[in-house]
């Protein structure tokens, strides 16, 4: 387990992660990175041995990444980098709805806000014209989590960075990454340049839009997947 030095009044003031924690963040930041695609294996001498650890350690980090929806252990196959649902990504986008849109409007976006939106748009726009979609979604999902760090809670940043991993999932079975990102570059771009300008409630607005949208195309592309699967083993 972790440790943690306490004040006077018994107030947390540091806390060590354990080494499952510190191997857990490690495996889920190669989910995040696109590095681990869902239904990956992840063997357990391979990967313990990968990340220099005991098996006990990396038993600990699955059970983390489990309660995160991270993973799934298949009885008699092993571990698994987990595949989401449609019921996930209604779960993720109608969370987002709820915290996103409301933290844009409640606190006002500071300097230090604006050019951590701004860097993620430019990144995102040079990305684009790379034709590196993956990226874009990785500069996409960092946006983001920059108007959730406006409301400067630990503990909002912490549930959102757990969404955007498992989002990340989703997007990764997708077929066409292009076709999934390319319509949120400007409508970034728009959102940073309304809370540059003090406008709140349009951003909020066009924000709401946006994750609306962007369900919806999560929602018709899996389904597309879903049945495309289907189809394939019909056939077989």
């Amino acid at each position: 387990m972790g440790s943690e030095h306490r004040g006077l009044a018994g107030t947390a003031l540091t806390r060590t992660p354990s080494a499952g924690e510190t191997a857990s963040a490690r495996i889920r930041e190669e989910i995040r990175s696109g590095r681990l695609l869902p239904g990956t294996k992840l063997a357990e001498v391979e990967t313990a041995a990968r990340l220099g650890i005991s098996r006990n350690t990396l038993r600990e980090a699955f059970r983390l990444l489990d309660t995160q929806k991270l993973i799934t252990h298949i009885p008699n196959r092993g571990v698994f980098v987990r595949d989401q649902t449609l019921a996930d990504v209604l779960d993720i986008y109608r969370a987002r709805l709820a915290i996103e849109p409301a933290i844009v409007r409640t606190f006002p976006a500071n300097g230090k806000s604006l050019r951590a939106l701004d860097e993620h748009v430019q990144r995102a726009q040079a990305a684009g014209r790379g034709g590196d979609w993956i990226e874009v979604g990785t500069q996409n999902a960092g946006f983001h989590s920059a108007i959730v760090h406006i409301a400067g809670s630990p503990t909002l940043d912490a549930f959102h960075s757990d969404l955007m991993v498992r989002l990340r999932l989703i997007f990764d079975v997708l077929s066409d990454p292009e076709y999934l990102h390319r319509p949120y570059l400007d409508q970034n771009a728009e959102i940073a340049a309304l809370l540059r300008a003090g406008n709140a409630d349009a951003a909020a607005a066009s924000l709401t839009g946006y994750l609306e949208s962007s369900q919806a195309l999560a929602l018709s592309a899996y389904a597309e997947r879903s049945r495309e699967g289907r189809e394939d083993s019909s056939d077989s």
